[in-house]
Formats: C-alpha cells, structure tokens, sequence
C-alpha cells in the first residue's frame, strides 16, 4: 500500500488487479486519507461503469482501447 510521506501526482489502476478490485483499491487509499487523484482505466465493454466508478470516488475513468486519445484528455485536465 502506499505510504504518506512518498509524493503522487496521479494513480492509475486497472480495474482488475490480481489481489483485489480496482475499486477495492481506491477504497483502501480514501480510508488512508492519501490525498491523490484515482484514475480507473476500463475496457471497452465496461464503459458502462464508468458513471458509476466516478460516482463513487474516482477522479476519472480511461477507457484503455482508446488510451492514447485518453490519455491526451487526462493530461489536459489536469
């Protein structure tokens, strides 16, 4: 897990990652109060999560068969 004193400017996670959840992830970082923006990258066929990932934390959602348009916005946005 991340430790507080190492400097993030963004993390980016999979939806599925061996030992848990993407989502599962992000809980764990919000519970250690790291202040850090999430980014969820998704296939294709769940971009109809995305909503919902946003809804419940994220900071964004990267839709991975588009990565480099994606991550073009990313970097715009922030």
């Amino acid at each position: 897990m991340l430790k507080n004193n190492k400097e993030f400017k963004l993390i980016l996670v999979s939806n599925k990652i061996n030992l848990m959840s993407g989502y599962e992830f992000m809980q764990k970082i919000k519970y250690n109060n790291i202040k850090v923006p999430i980014v969820i990258m998704l296939n294709k066929n769940e971009n109809e999560l995305a909503k919902y990932f946003i809804k419940d934390g994220f900071n964004d959602c990267l839709i991975l068969e588009n990565l480099e348009e994606e991550m073009k916005r990313l970097i715009k946005k922030i």
